[in-house]
């Protein structure tokens, strides 16, 4: 997920000297690299006042692709296949779509995992990723599925599929099958709502950057000319 920004080169020409149209490419492509970065800054405090408290790999995910002078792009976005450099099982650019423009998400395996409101989770909000293990790992307190009880006919579902999940065994331990709590649940989906107007942060950072930026480069780019 990324945004280009682009320079109308042809219309920056009209009225200039040659010295000043030779240095032209070199000016505009300081003048999108300024603007990139300094957008990639300014992203980055967006994410941290409309967000709940994006992780630092998030907001190193925030990236930029330069301009050069025989190549008027410069991008800035999340980092993801084919852009950035960012190591990682699911990269920024993977799932910040989702806060952009919403959707539905899909497991990439099997389910999602989503915390209860009784499951504590770090202070960015998410589940950590050791949490899953060490919860079923203490089979005495902890079950994962869909909670069951005896029958003539066998064992059945006391609950519906949506209750699949960790369970927590809670009350005496005679009891402790009929008295639980669920810690994390199992879904098949998740249902995302546009939360991250990211265009529209990048499109008016460059409107209200590009005239200062670019008469500053411009200005720098002939004093520097032979």
């Amino acid at each position: 997920m990324q945004v280009s920004v682009v320079s109308d080169l042809a219309k920056l020409k009209k009225g200039m000297n040659a010295q000043q149209r030779s240095q032209l490419p070199f000016a505009l492509s300081n003048t999108l690299n300024s603007i990139a970065f300094s957008g990639r800054k300014h992203v980055q405090s967006q994410l941290k006042s409309k967000l709940d408290q994006p992780t630092p790999y998030t907001l190193r995910g925030v990236q930029v692709e330069k301009a050069h002078k025989k190549a008027l792009v410069a991008k800035l976005g999340f980092a993801g296949k084919g852009f950035g450099r960012m190591q990682g099982e699911i990269l920024p650019g993977d799932y910040m779509p989702f806060q952009i423009k919403g959707g539905i998400r899909h497991p990439r395996k099997r389910t999602i995992m989503v915390p209860t409101k009784h499951q504590k989770t770090n202070k960015f909000g998410n589940l950590a990723k050791t949490k899953y293990r060490s919860l079923i790992s203490d089979t005495a307190k902890y079950f994962a599925g869909v909670p069951t009880e005896g029958s003539k006919g066998g064992r059945k579902p006391r609950l519906g599929p949506e209750a699949s999940g960790v369970w927590k065994r809670l009350g005496p331990k005679g009891n402790r099958r009929k008295n639980i709590q669920m810690m994390i649940a199992f879904e098949q989906q998740a249902l995302y709502k546009p939360r991250f107007p990211f265009n529209e942060i990048v499109t008016r950072h460059v409107k209200r950057t590009f005239q200062r930026e670019f008469g500053n480069a411009f200005q720098k780019s002939m004093k520097s000319a032979r």
